[in-house]
């Protein structure tokens, strides 16, 4: 009975058992880690980064110790800070409400928390994120944060503020090494009986360009079909029905032009009412409105896309 294919990860991989690659950056999150220090995780889509949190949470403490306890928390998930308070202590095994319940529960404590999609906590408040920092600088609680952007950048959208991306270290997650995406295919391949040879992991980086996502594509057609050119055949033709889809823009590239373009109208909106107010033009100070107004429908369609693409 042939083994069946085992290249059908699309979504986030939470087995460490199927995970491959990234030793690099796992050694520097650690090491950050073991010294309760925050790291922030910037990458674009599809590049690993859910996966990443969930293997960081799985394997924390067998790394540094059980003293050291981890939870991932997924803030796509997540309507307020109360719910992320509340999510936060039901991981900690923990009662209350507040954060001052969450300052209790994790001291004496190692408590590490991996927050994922991280654009998603725009609707927390500035206090909030200025009680978290207070927390993460007790040495008693880390973050492990990943976003599609920069936090310098979600602070400019007032996701954030800068006291609080100031504790972090960002690390960029790109695509795997040629190396790595060997790693992944003959990792998942060999189990099932099939390795690949050097000239179908070359192809397969060449292809993919060592995207995780992509591999595991290219992977399941060149395990199914066990030809070469078969597989870079229904790889790319499975990768044009993606790249053809609806909303096929990136979230984030769209949220940061529409985010651009609403600054834009704010600005021309004040410099209207200004030389409305001098001259006493009564039709500017309609046109500021008007011009205020669209800013923020802007923003609040930049919110709804960037949720319902997520």
């Amino acid at each position: 009975m042939d083994a069946p294919n085992p290249f059908t990860e699309r979504g986030v991989i939470k087995d460490p058992k199927r995970f491959f690659g990234r030793k690099r950056e796992l050694k520097q999150i650690f090491e950050r880690l073991a010294a309760m220090q925050s790291v922030s995780i910037v990458g674009e889509r599809r590049t690993g980064k859910s996966s990443l949190l969930e293997i960081i949470a799985a394997t924390g403490s067998d790394r540094l110790g059980n003293d050291s306890e981890f939870h991932y928390i997924d803030l796509e998930r997540v309507e307020s800070t109360e719910d992320f308070v509340a999510r936060a202590l039901d991981a900690l095994a923990a009662e209350g409400q507040t954060l001052r319940d969450l300052e209790r529960a994790i001291e004496q404590r190692k408590a590490i928390l991996c927050l994922d999609e991280f654009e998603q906590s725009g609707d927390f408040s500035k206090d909030f994120f200025g009680a978290l920092r207070s927390l993460a600088s007790t040495g008693h609680l880390a973050l492990v944060v990943a976003s599609q952007s920069k936090l310098a950048d979600l602070a400019s959208e007032g996701i954030t503020t800068s006291p609080f991306f100031n504790i972090f270290t960002t690390l960029h997650l790109g695509d795997l090494t040629e190396e790595e995406s060997g790693e992944l295919l003959n990792g998942l391949g060999q189990p099932a009986g099939r390795e690949f040879s050097p000239d179908e992991v070359r192809a397969a980086y060449r292809e993919t360009g060592g995207n995780p996502w992509r591999l595991q594509i290219f992977g399941y057609h060149l395990f199914g079909t066990n030809s070469l050119t078969e597989a870079i055949r229904r790889y790319q033709e499975e990768l044009a029905s993606y790249n053809n889809a609806p909303n096929a823009m990136r979230p984030a590239r769209a949220g940061r032009e529409t985010t651009r373009l609403s600054s834009v109208l704010l600005v021309a909106a004040a410099l209207i009412g200004f030389i409305s107010m001098v001259f006493n033009f009564g039709a500017g100070m309609l046109l500021m409105l008007a011009l205020t107004l669209a800013s923020f429908l802007l923003e609040g369609w930049r919110g709804l896309r960037q949720r319902g693409a997520n």
